[in-house]
């Protein structure tokens, strides 16, 4: 797949979803940020040593704490490594009204004041239209 987008110059969102990580993953990390994390590294790790890098990184949860600290924790190990890629921000299923819109405001908020991010998707239980409303709030 990283040789098609290299040669048709796309771009590729990787992209680690607490709910869903790997029983490898699980077996050695647990359903922690850090499996998480280490989720993301693999695939970054293998594009790297393919030198393609048209990547940006997607950490979904659907709790806004455990979205916040596997953002902070991929920045620390991708400093460590020498990698530097675009994060795309939301809270995955954040749900409907009030409860979803806070849970949005908070992960994504918390990390944009800390100048983390390069895009966002406010994703609500509802029709896509009322997303956007929302995300211009933030």
């Amino acid at each position: 797949m990283v040789e098609i987008c290299k040669e048709e110059g796309t771009a590729m969102r990787i992209g680690t979803n607490h709910g869903s990580l790997s029983d490898r993953i699980l077996s050695r990390y647990g359903d922690t940020p850090i499996g998480m994390v280490e989720s993301a590294l693999e695939f970054l790790r293998i594009c790297k040593s393919l030198d393609y890098h048209n990547v940006i990184i997607s950490m979904k949860a659907s709790n806004p704490q455990v979205m916040v600290q596997a953002y902070r924790l991929l920045i620390n190990k991708m400093e460590n490594e020498g990698m530097s890629y675009p994060l795309h921000l939301g809270v995955t299923e954040a749900g409907e009204g009030e409860d979803g819109r806070i849970k949005s405001a908070v992960g994504i908020g918390a990390l944009l004041e800390d100048g983390i991010g390069d895009t966002v998707r406010v994703s609500l239980t509802e029709e896509p239209e009322f997303e956007i409303p929302e995300l211009k709030l933030l």
